[in-house]
């Protein structure tokens, strides 16, 4: 049920470089540009063992794709399609191919905020050892064998001034997840969410955060909740660095899975080296619907 990256319970911390291949191509009010991105990283839930004991390996993802957006405007618009293959240090019978189209369409600079999006994604192989004759717990979305799935986000949100330098932005989200694997049977739920975030602007550059989230799961398998909250920190360092950072705590109950609680950590960090190579940080540990 919780899958947790960067280190923690079970978790990964990823550096990953973008090199744009110039600056793109402009027709009209829309910019098409390829990339090349190279990720580093670690999972430490990477082969489920007996005992439900778990093996971790490095890896490195490399990947070619192009993408299209129009220039900033009333309602924006982006597609993006991406191939790549992942390598990993020590079990290299684990290496395979990935690859991932999503489409999406968002309001612009507005205080309504709305958006939806799409991901076609092929998924890795997490080789989770499931046998359903010792009923080892439900069966788990990461299974031994590649997949492909499906996810459709829509979202909604406002941001209602309290005062010059704070504000309150409700919001609520929908999502619906189909995911098929080479062998076993499908999977597929929809998750809700409604959420309320308290922004203040400590300066141009930094800005302070205060969020609660409630996430309802409907699933024919394994339906439950998770309610969290957190604190956070928006904070652009430079021109060309941009940081974020959220810390809280969240309660998880799902039918079969039972009842969780813990700390759950967000970290997001972005460098534009230079006009054609950007630097990626992330990592966190976090409830995810779905898996066991």
């Amino acid at each position: 049920m919780r899958r947790s990256l960067f280190g923690i319970l079970c978790g990964f911390l990823i550096l990953q470089a973008d090199a744009l291949e110039g600056e793109g191509y402009q027709w009209g009010n829309v910019l098409f540009r390829p990339d090349v991105s190279v990720a580093a990283g670690y999972d430490n839930r990477l082969i489920r063992g007996p005992g439900n004991t778990y093996t971790g390996d490095s890896y490195v993802d490399w990947s070619v794709g192009l993408s299209l957006n129009n220039l900033p405007a009333v309602v924006n618009y982006s597609l993006l399609g991406r191939y790549g293959r992942r390598h990993y240090n020590e079990n290299s019978q684990q290496n395979s191919d990935f690859y991932r189209l999503n489409g999406a369409v968002a309001s612009g600079d507005s205080p309504f905020i709305w958006g939806l999006s799409s991901d076609l994604i092929r998924t890795l192989d997490y080789h989770t050892s499931y046998d359903p004759a010792i009923g080892q717990g439900p069966d788990p979305i990461l299974t031994s064998e590649p997949s492909t799935r499906s996810l459709t986000t829509g979202n909604v949100g406002y941001d209602v001034p309290v005062s010059d330098l704070s504000s309150l932005r409700p919001s609520y989200s929908v999502r619906h997840y189909y995911q098929t694997f080479d062998v076993s049977n499908a999977a597929e739920w929809q998750i809700h969410q409604a959420g309320l975030q308290y922004r203040r602007k400590h300066s141009d550059e930094t800005t302070y955060t205060l969020g609660v989230n409630y996430t309802q799961q409907v699933n024919d398998d394994e339906e439950g909740f998770v309610g969290s909250a957190d604190v956070g920190l928006e904070r652009r360092v430079t021109d060309k660095t941009f940081l974020l950072a959220s810390f809280g705590y969240s309660h998880a109950e799902y039918e079969l899975s039972g009842a969780d609680d813990g700390f759950i950590l967000n970290l997001r960090a972005n460098w534009n080296t230079t006009d054609r190579i950007s630097l990626y940080v992330f990592g966190g540990n976090d409830f995810v619907q779905g898996y066991d």
